[in-house]
């Protein structure tokens, strides 16, 4: 027979012995930083809302407003797809013989769609450029100098462009720098350019944007949507 303080010692033994043969769980002393927030690469695939105010230096325009809209669509295949539309509203005079002037209250669309590829010079710098056609139309409404036999700036025209650029993605900052030709048959016009990016949330960027060309510098700003 058993005694009960033989048993009672032979169970406390038993539990001693399994407990000890459980370790406790090892402590991380290097625990996983914190996901980067503006980790990703470079975007081709956006739209961007822009407001831009337009220097016309002189050439008998005042300077001028415009809402702007530009879409990206990017590919697989290192291939991506363009699509600008811009309204820009500014005053337009022309003085004639005697001091006599005209002036034009003016909208000027420009709408734009082209193809574009990109190559990677290294995981956050990459060469890229695109080619397309461009339509534009002016709309002129005569204010003053009924008197004054000048021909309306009325126009519309299409023609074709190119843009060859640079992007360059380093952290939260995203940086294109390029330059933008466009040939409306005998009227053509090299500019540069330069924009900048920062992420304010995992899809949205602010944008600060300068062009200058021949006739004109213009400065720009708004959001981008990346998806």
């Amino acid at each position: 027979m058993i005694r009960p303080t033989a048993a009672l010692a032979g169970i406390v033994f038993s539990a001693a012995t399994a407990t000890a043969g459980i370790a406790p769980a090892p402590m991380d002393k290097n625990p996983a930083p914190p996901a980067d927030p503006c980790a990703g690469p470079i975007s081709y695939t956006n739209i961007e809302l822009l407001y831009e105010r337009t220097d016309f230096d002189g050439n008998n325009r005042d300077d001028g407003d415009a809402g702007v809209v530009r879409f990206e669509w990017g590919t697989k295949q290192n291939l991506y797809f363009t699509f600008d539309a811009d309204r820009n509203s500014y005053d337009y005079s022309l003085t004639g013989i005697r001091d006599q002037t005209a002036s034009w209250s003016i909208d000027q669309w420009k709408v734009s769609a082209g193809i574009g590829g990109h190559i990677e010079l290294t995981d956050n710098i990459h060469l890229s450029g695109d080619a397309g056609i461009i339509y534009t139309d002016i709309d002129a409404n005569r204010r003053s100098g009924g008197f004054f036999d000048a021909q309306s700036p009325d126009d519309s025209e299409t023609g074709w462009f190119i843009r060859p650029q640079i992007r360059a993605k380093f952290g939260c900052w995203t940086i294109h720098a390029g330059g933008s030709y466009q040939d409306f048959g005998g009227d053509d016009e090299w500019s540069i350019y330069g924009r900048v990016y920062y992420q304010i949330a995992p899809k949205w960027d602010l944008t600060l944007g300068f062009a200058t060309g021949d006739e004109a510098n213009v400065y720009s700003g708004g959001i981008r949507w990346r998806f």
